[in-house]
Formats: structure tokens, C-alpha cells, sequence
């Protein structure tokens, strides 16, 4: 059983599970979620963004960069407008992707190592943070209307599945 400590219900897909063998290091966490690629993700039904500041992190372990690896997405479709991509791209670099534009960062992620990671709204300003180093900085002030959640996998149920920990 995954628990969202704001009470949402978090859906296992596939063999999701949980593991006590990785966890992000002095964070004071003993587990993190373990998706092995192959029809895993954990689905949330959230609050929408909507128009206003909000952020979204958390740690990632990607098994294998160089593959698309999948943090969060909201998107209902690649052009949808209503929801975000947020993943370590297949050039091994953290991305936003939002309207059919992907907005990617600087630093190239290694494999089999622990990343903090932070999508931030602040006005229109959206900011990517690595490590709490900044990334890159976006212009967007969608309103994120989607409640639809998708942890570890892209909106496209038939699509990229991360291998790694969350």
C-alpha cells in the first residue's frame, strides 16, 4: 500500500511496489517506490494546479538514463494543455514538457544515483531544480486543469514506463 500523506488514494499499476532496499539518502526516509519498467506507475487523483504557484518534488533513482524515465505527468495527450510532463529526458537531462514543447536542463543525470527534483509555478515563472541547483526557467501560465495523476509513466497508458525508484 502506497500513502500520500495528504490523504489521496494511490493506485499500484502493474508490480509497482515499495522498496526498503533504495531510499533517498539523509532524507529520513526508509523506502521509496520501485518500478521495474514494464507496466509499472502509480496513479493519483490530485487536486488541479490550475492558474496559481505550486510545486512538485520529490527524489528519483533512474536505472538506465539514456531511456525516457518518467516523474510526473498530468497530461491528457503530448498537446494538452491542461496538465505537464515532468521527467528525465532521453538525453539524460531533467524536462518539462508542456503544449508539444519540451524545456530541458543543463545537468546530465547518472545512472544508479539519488536526485532531488522540484518543478516550481511561481506568477507565470516556472523553474526546474536538480539537486537545488536551478535548470532552466520557463514562461508558463497555463491553467493546469487536470486531476489525473501518473507517477513513473506518461499519460499514454500504452507508452513510456520508467525503471527505477521514486
Amino acid at each position: 500500500t502506497f500513502t500520500d500523506v495528504t490523504g489521496k488514494t494511490v493506485t499500484a499499476n502493474g508490480n509497482a511496489q515499495i522498496s526498503t532496499a533504495q531510499y533517498p539518502p539523509l532524507t529520513g526516509k526508509t523506502s521509496s517506490a520501485y518500478l521495474d519498467g514494464t507496466g509499472d506507475c502509480l496513479l493519483v487523483t490530485g487536486e488541479s494546479l490550475g492558474t496559481g504557484d505550486f510545486t512538485v518534488r520529490g527524489w528519483v533513482r533512474v536505472a538506465a538514463p539514456g531511456s525516457t524515465f518518467f516523474i510526473f505527468d498530468s497530461r491528457g495527450s503530448d498537446f494538452d494543455s491542461a496538465g505537464f510532463g515532468f521527467y528525465v529526458r532521453s538525453t539524460s537531462k531533467l524536462t518539462m514538457f508542456v503544449n508539444g514543447t519540451a524545456y530541458e536542463g543543463i545537468t546530465t543525470v547518472s545512472a544508479n544515483s539519488w536526485y532531488h527534483v522540484e518543478i516550481t509555478r511561481s506568477g507565470s515563472s516556472v523553474r526546474l531544480f536538480l539537486d537545488g541547483n536551478l535548470e532552466n526557467t520557463v514562461t508558463n501560465s497555463n491553467d493546469f486543469l487536470s486531476t489525473n495523476w501518473v507517477f513513473g509513466h506518461q499519460w499514454n497508458i500504452s507508452g513510456t514506463f520508467s525503471s527505477g525508484f521514486i
